[in-house]
C-alpha cells in the first residue's frame, strides 16, 4: 500500500489539482497514483487554504457564548484524508462537570474535484455517528448517541459542516467518539467521495492522539492502516479536524495549556508546557490568578489518570523517572482555584513503539538521558564521530553532547534526519556552545528532513591554548527557542545521525607528542598523551590520549597514577582500547577512595610498546 493515494484518473487533468502554498515549506513527496477502489486510507494534498483555516487560533479551544465550549484539538490542516470502505474516528474527553449538553459536531470536508452540478454538489458520507466510550475508554458500539446515514456534506471546503446535537451527559469524565463512515463506490468517486481535513504534514500544535482509522467493526483492519501504532487503530502522525461543542451547567474551566514536551535528564524527567491566558474556556473573564496548579496525567483505560503536579506559573512538572518502558501517552492540564480541570494539552508519547510502514521503531536512543548542557549529564564524545545513530524521542527531547577542542580548532557538527517520509520529519536545530555557555554557532534544516550543520573556528581564550569542553545540542525546531509558538512534535520517525569533527590547524601539528592537542584529526597516525585540563589541578584531572589508526584494532592500554616516590596509587585504565581519541578523568583519590595529599603526581600511559609520562600538581 502506498503512503499517499489519489484517484488515478486525475492524471488526465493535472491542471485541476495544483499544489498551492501550505503553512510549511516542507518539500513533500508527490502523492502516488493508486487504484481508487482499494479500501483503506487515501490522502490528497490541499490545493488551497479555505477561508476558515486559521493556524493562529485552531490550536485552542473556541467559544461562541458564555457557558459554551468547543474542543478543537488540532493544528492547521494541510492534507485531506479518507478511509475508503472504513471508519475514521476522533476521540473527545470533555473534562466538564456533569450535567452538560453536547450541542454541536463540526468538521470541514470536500471531494477530490468539487462539482457544482445539482445532484453532485456534495460530499457523501455513508454515515456519521457519535458513540460513548466503555469503561476502558474504547468506542462502545452499544452506546450509539447519534447517527445520520447518507450525510451530504460540503464538497469544496468553503464552509464548515455543523450537526446540531442535544445530548445530555450525566457522567463526568465520559469520553466520546465521532465516527465517519466512508463509502466504497465503484464509480463517481471524484464527484461525491468525501474527504476530511487533517493536520498531517507538520503538526505545529503537537499530537493529540485522538484520531483513529478502523474497520467497520471498530477494530484493526487487515492490512493495518499506514501510520497507526502497530496493533491499534490510533494514528501516530496526524490530528483530524473535527470539533465538539458542549453547553455547560457549571462554570467553565481555564483553557488548556499548550506546547507540552518532555526531556529526560539523569536526575529527573521534566514535562513542560506553556501556560494558558487567564481566561475561562468559554471566553469569559477568570478571577485574578485563577490557575492553581498543573497536573501531569496519563491516558489509562479508565481515562486521564493524575500522576504528579507542578506549581502554577512554571508550566513544569517533574517525576523521578518514567514508570515502565511500554507505550504511554501523557499530557498536562490545568486545575483552577475551583478545582475544575481543563482539557488536556497536546500529548507526549513515551516508551517503545512501532508504527505501520515506518522502518524504524519509535524509541529513545542509547545515549539517553542526556538532556542538559553540562559535562555530567551530556554524552561525552571521542571525536571524530561519524553517523552516530540518535533520536529526538519523545516530543520535546533535547540531546546534548560534549567533547574537547582548543582555540584555533575547526569544529564541524552535522545532524542528518534519517528514514524521512515527508510527514512530520525532524526539523533540526543544532547549536555549538562553549564551556561558558556562550553559543558559538546555530543552524537549522532548510526544510524539515534536511540536515543541519554548524562549523566554527574556536575563538581565542585569553591567550590560553589549553583544551576546553565544547557542547553540541540537537533539538526539533518546533517548540524550540527558534520556534517557541509551536509545540514539540511526536516525530514519526524520530531518528537522525550525528557527526562531529574537530580539525586542528597545521601550525599546531608541529608540536611534540607531549604538547600536541588531542582533539580532532591531529596526529591520528601517532600516539599522544597529554594533560587535557588545567595544571595545578583543583578537583578532577583530565587526560587525553590518541591511539593511531595504524594500530588497527587498537592497543592494550594501561593508565596509572604514581606519587613522587614512584608508588602506584591508582589505575584509571587497564584493557583494550580502539584507535581514536580517548579521555579519562582522575578525581585525586587513590584506589581505596582516599583523597590524596597535595603535591606532584605522575600519570603514565602504556599503549602497546609506546609509553609516556605527564606530571600533574594536585592542589586541595
Amino acid at each position: 500500500m502506498t503512503r499517499f493515494k489519489i484517484i488515478p484518473w486525475l492524471a488526465v487533468v493535472p491542471a485541476l489539482l495544483l499544489m498551492g502554498p501550505m503553512t510549511r515549506t516542507a518539500t513533500a513527496a508527490p502523492p502516488q497514483g493508486s487504484v481508487s477502489e482499494e479500501d483503506g486510507l487515501q490522502y490528497l494534498p490541499m490545493d488551497s487554504a479555505p477561508a476558515w483555516l486559521d493556524a493562529t487560533s485552531s490550536t485552542h479551544l473556541t467559544t461562541s457564548a458564555v457557558g459554551e465550549v468547543t474542543i478543537s484539538q488540532y493544528g492547521a490542516a494541510d492534507f485531506l484524508v479518507a478511509n475508503r470502505g472504513r471508519f475514521l474516528a476522533v476521540r473527545f474527553d470533555p473534562p466538564f462537570d456533569a450535567p452538560y449538553t453536547l450541542s454541536d459536531l463540526a468538521f470541514p470536508s470536500r471531494v477530490q474535484i468539487p462539482n457544482s452540478t445539482p445532484g453532485k454538489n456534495f460530499a457523501s458520507f455513508r454515515s456519521i455517528r457519535l458513540y460513548g466510550a466503555d469503561a476502558n475508554g474504547k468506542l462502545d458500539k452499544t452506546q450509539l448517541l447519534y447517527r445520520q446515514n447518507r450525510y451530504r456534506a460540503n464538497n469544496d471546503g468553503s464552509v464548515v459542516n455543523h450537526i446540531p446535537l442535544s445530548i445530555v451527559v450525566a457522567d463526568t469524565g465520559k469520553a466520546f467518539y465521532a465516527v465517519f463512515e466512508f463509502p466504497a463506490p465503484t464509480s463517481g468517486v471524484a464527484d461525491t467521495f468525501p474527504f476530511l481535513y487533517t493536520d498531517l504534514q507538520y503538526t505545529e500544535a503537537g499530537l493529540f492522539a485522538n484520531s483513529y482509522a478502523s474497520d467497520t467493526s471498530g477494530g484493526v483492519p487487515s492490512p493495518a492502516p499506514v501510520g497507526t501504532f502497530t496493533g491499534s487503530t490510533l494514528l501516530a502522525d496526524q490530528n483530524i479536524n473535527v470539533s465538539l461543542t458542549s453547553v455547560l451547567s457549571s462554570t467553565a474551566p481555564l483553557n488548556a495549556p499548550s506546547g507540552t514536551g518532555m526531556n529526560a535528564r539523569s536526575t529527573q524527567t521534566v514535562f513542560t508546557s506553556t501556560a494558558p491566558t487567564n481566561v475561562l474556556a468559554d471566553g469569559s473573564a477568570a478571577p485574578n490568578n485563577y490557575l492553581s496548579f498543573y497536573q501531569l496525567v496519563r491516558r489509562d483505560p479508565a481515562g486521564w489518570t493524575p500522576i504528579a503536579t507542578g506549581g502554577g506559573g512554571s508550566g513544569k512538572v517533574t517525576i523521578p523517572a518514567l514508570p515502565g518502558s511500554d507505550l504511554q501517552i501523557w499530557g498536562i492540564r490545568t486545575v483552577d482555584k475551583a478545582l475544575h480541570h481543563s482539557v488536556v494539552s497536546n500529548v507526549v508519547v513515551t516508551g517503545t513503539a512501532t508504527v505501520v510502514a515506518t522502518p524504524v521503531p519509535l524509541q529513545s536512543d542509547a545515549d539517553e538521558p542526556n538532556g542538559r548542557l553540562n559535562s555530567t549529564e551530556a554524552t561525552a564524545l571521542s571525536v571524530p564521530v561519524a553517523d552516530r545513530p540518535e533520536s529526538i524521542w519523545p516530543a520535546g527531547d533535547e540531546d546534548d553532547y560534549w567533547f574537547y577542542a582548543r582555540p584555533g580548532d575547526m569544529i564541524t557538527a552535522t545532524a542528518t534526519p534519517t528514514s524521512q517520509d515527508f510527514r512530520n520529519d525532524l526539523d533540526v536545530v543544532i547549536q555549538l556552545v562553549d564551556n561558558s555557555g556562550d553559543v558559538l554557532a546555530t543552524s537549522s534544516s532548510a526544510t524539515p528532513g534536511d540536515p543541519a550543520t554548524v562549523s566554527v573556528t574556536v575563538p581565542p581564550q585569553g591567550g590560553s591554548n589549553s583544551l576546553r569542553r565544547h557542547f553540541v545540542q540537537v533539538v526539533d525546531k518546533s517548540g524550540s527557542l527558534l520556534d517557541p509558538l509551536d509545540a514539540p512534535r511526536v516525530l514519526v520517525p524520530p531518528t537522525y545521525n550525528l557527526s562531529v569533527d574537530v580539525e586542528t590547524p597545521a601550525a599546531f601539528q608541529q608540536l611534540g607528542p607531549s604538547d600536541a592537542p588531542v582533539s580532532g584529526l591531529l596526529n591520528r597516525d601517532a600516539f599522544a598523551f597529554v594533560n587535557a585540563g588545567s595544571n595545578p589541578v583543583r578537583g578532577n584531572a583530565t587526560f587525553g590520549y590518541v591511539i593511531p589508526r595504524s594500530a588497527g584494532a587498537g592497543a592494550n592500554v594501561k593508565l596509572r597514577i604514581y606519587d613522587v616516590k614512584g608508588r602506584m596509587v591508582t589505575t584509571l585504565v587497564s584493557g583494550a582500547r580502539s584507535a581514536g581519541t580517548h579521555f579519562e578523568s582522575w578525581s585525586g583519590h587513590d584506589s581505596r577512595g582516599n583523597r590524596l595529599a597535595s603535591g606532584p603526581y605522575f600519570a603514565r600511559l602504556d599503549a602497546g610498546s609506546w609509553s609516556h609520562v605527564v606530571r600533574i600538581d594536585l592542589v586541595k
